[in-house]
């Protein structure tokens, strides 16, 4: 027989040529998905490197948590300062119920001390009275008789003590009511 040219490669060899080529394009297929996945993910890595290891980054992030560092500190007085107006505004409420208290009690103390003094005045008031009517009563009393001149060579000593009863008993009254009174002034 005489050889036959085939444009055609047979069947069965075909069908496997066909098969490894589909298995190498679904190798290639996902090798460039790989490789644009892989891209992709180096190049922001890459970049993120970059940027960290950046000094202008690092002075940023350092400046970052001094901030952060200040502002909790800040908090933390802030809180404690919150705490103490309010400890101090609990004290001023109970100083200001005392000076209330202490005022009420001042009042009424003043109150009685007035009453008081008001009662001692009348007292006095009556006692002055008395001793007015006492003395307008001894004043209308007849002055007692005059010594006689034999009485007056006896001893110097009973004259001078005699003598100032009298002007003592006329005079006491009044000068006593003089002081008492003075005493309110």
């Amino acid at each position: 027989m005489a050889p036959t040219f085939y444009h055609f490669a047979p069947a069965l060899d075909l069908e496997m040529q066909n098969l490894e080529m589909r298995k190498l394009r679904c190798w290639q297929y996902l090798a460039v998905i790989l490789g644009v996945l892989l891209l992709f993910l180096l190049f922001p890595l890459g970049y993120l490197c970059y940027t960290v290891s950046h000094p202008a980054y690092l002075d940023d992030l350092r400046a970052h948590k001094l901030c952060h560092n200040t502002t909790s500190l800040l908090e933390q007085q802030l809180d404690q300062t919150r705490r103490e107006l309010g400890d101090a505004q609990k004290q001023v409420a109970s100083y200001n119920q005392t000076v209330v208290t202490l005022m009420e009690s001042l009042e009424m103390k003043e109150k009685e001390h007035h009453r008081k003094m008001q009662e001692k005045e009348e007292q006095h008031q009556r006692e002055i009275q008395a001793l007015k009517q006492q003395l307008q009563e001894a004043l209308k009393k007849p002055a007692p008789p005059k010594s006689d001149p034999a009485r007056e060579n006896k001893s110097q000593g009973e004259l001078n003590s005699g003598s100032c009863q009298v002007s003592l008993n006329t005079w006491v009254l009044p000068g006593l009511l003089l002081l008492w009174a003075l005493r309110f002034l």
